[in-house]
This record gives structure tokens, sequence and C-alpha cells, in this order.
């Protein structure tokens, strides 16, 4: 892994280029790339992104606010090693509907204090104002658990401030990383995050539902030899 530098850059490991013979470093940034789904069958490191990005977090020197629902369960390690402003598991839906109509309370705060000074994103109104607001980083483990359970819950309400938060949040610092299945390259969320990176599926040609051909599905996307890890970006 990359040592933490003093950016928003965080690294999740190493990416190795065969090709060019050569590894580079593996970043994500927040600020710069937005909302991000990982989609992944199971057992692929979904989770384990997750939690390497939260490391990764946890060592930086800027102020994070961390909230996540947390379905699979893999993630409650973390409940000693990182602040954490909630980590609602599967059945608490009355908790977990409080913590987004707080999120979406917190938009609504952030959105009035940038169009105070008229700036319309969050870096626009740091440059001005020489202040930091910390990022905040909505964690969704298990994107389809989330929506059976929250699209019908109190009419519809709860499941339209969520993706409200993930429409209007990115630009105000308000992140949002979500994890699934082929769910997530379909409906209403794919067109909502910036970026969709794709660990192994079982079918690959479940991406032929991002744009890419079968050629390219079969040839590029298919696990090879001893490898077991595959990390493809798809691009928009």
């Amino acid at each position: 892994m990359p040592e933490r530098g003093e950016t928003a850059d965080l690294p999740w490991g190493l990416v190795d280029m065969p090709w060019e013979q050569s590894q580079v470093s593996g970043m994500w940034n927040p600020i710069s790339q937005g909302h991000l789904g990982i989609v992944g069958g199971p057992r692929t490191g979904r989770t384990t992104w997750v939690r390497t990005i939260l490391g990764q977090m946890a060592i930086g020197s800027r102020a994070w606010g961390v909230y996540c629902f947390d379905y699979p369960g893999g993630l409650a390690s973390l409940d000693e090693a990182i602040p954490c402003g909630a980590r609602v598991t599967g059945g608490e839906t009355l908790r977990g509907s409080r913590v987004i109509k707080q999120l979406e309370s917190m938009l609504v705060g952030r959105q009035t204090l940038l169009a105070s000074c008229g700036a319309t994103t969050l870096a626009e109104w740091e440059s001005r104002s020489r202040n930091q607001l910390p990022l905040v980083l909505w964690i969704i483990e298990g994107w389809s658990q989330f929506v059976e359970e929250y699209s019908s819950y109190d009419r519809g309400a709860v499941y339209a401030a969520a993706l409200r938060v993930i429409r209007e949040g990115a630009s105000l610092g308000i992140v949002v990383i979500v994890t699934g299945d082929r769910s997530l390259l379909s409906g209403t969320i794919a067109g909502l995050l910036t970026s969709t990176w794709s660990l192994r599926l079982s079918d690959p040609m479940d991406l032929l539902m991002t744009g890419l051909t079968r050629t390219k599905c079969q040839h590029e996307c298919h696990p090879v030899g001893p490898y077991r890890f595959l990390l493809v970006r798809l691009l928009k």
C-alpha cells in the first residue's frame, strides 16, 4: 500500500499493469471523484475495499464524519477504530430513517451556508472562507437490501430523502459509497453514482448492462490464470 499523504486522495492498494510491467498506486478522491459504486459477487472484496478506505481516512489529517448502513455486518469491527456517527444494521428501519433525515438536514444546512457567500461547491466555499467543513462519508453496504427496506417505508418518503442526499450531496462534501450486486448497474442509483467500479461478477456478461460489448466482457473482464481479484472501472 502507498503511504497516506496530506491530500484528500485515499489509497486503496496497488494497480498491477502487466502490459507495462509496472504497479501504480490506486487512489480514490471523494472530493473530485464523488459518489462511488462497488459492484461484485459474493466474497469478491467489496467489504474489504470499504474497510481499506475507512482505515486510510482514520490516519489522515482532514476531519471526517462516517455513517454506515451495514447489512452484511462486515463493518462491525470498525465501531471502536473509527468515530462513527451511526452504524445501522438490517431491521433497524426506524433508526435508519432518523439517520437519513439527519443527512438530509445536513444537506440543507450546507446548501444554505454555501449560498450565503455565493458558492455552489464545497471546494469553492473553502477557497473563499479559508475554512474547512468535515467531509461526510455515507456507506451503504448492500444496496438491494437498502432498497427493500426503505423503498416503501413511510410511503417512500425516506427513500426519496436518501436519493436526494445522493443526488445533491457530492458537491457539498457528502459523499456516498454504495456496494452491491448487479442491481447497481441499472435503475435510479446507476445514474446518480459518479463512478462505478466492478469486482469479479458471477456472470461477467452482467457488465453488458453498462454498455460494454460482449467481446470486451469476454476478453477483458474474465479472470485469467490464478488471479481471483479483478477491478474494472466503468467509464460513463
